[in-house]
């Protein structure tokens, strides 16, 4: 298995989140950036794997890590 950075773009609007990737048509939202990180995740998941069978209870672990 390859591992592979990429970069989902948090952007804060009123008091609501929302999380995008250039080139991916999904858009995650939520009341933290956090929530809408992991969102932003399942939906890619759904498009991939056509299900979220499992994604739902691992969709708190994200990681926001400062550049």
């Amino acid at each position: 298995m390859s591992n592979y950075w990429t970069t989902i773009r948090l952007t804060k609007i009123d008091e609501r989140w929302t999380a995008t990737q250039r080139g991916v048509d999904a858009t995650g939202t939520g009341e933290t950036a956090q929530q809408a990180a992991a969102n932003y995740c399942e939906k890619v998941g759904e498009r991939v794997n056509g299900t979220t069978d499992g994604m739902s209870e691992h969709s708190d672990r994200v990681t926001l890590e400062e550049a």
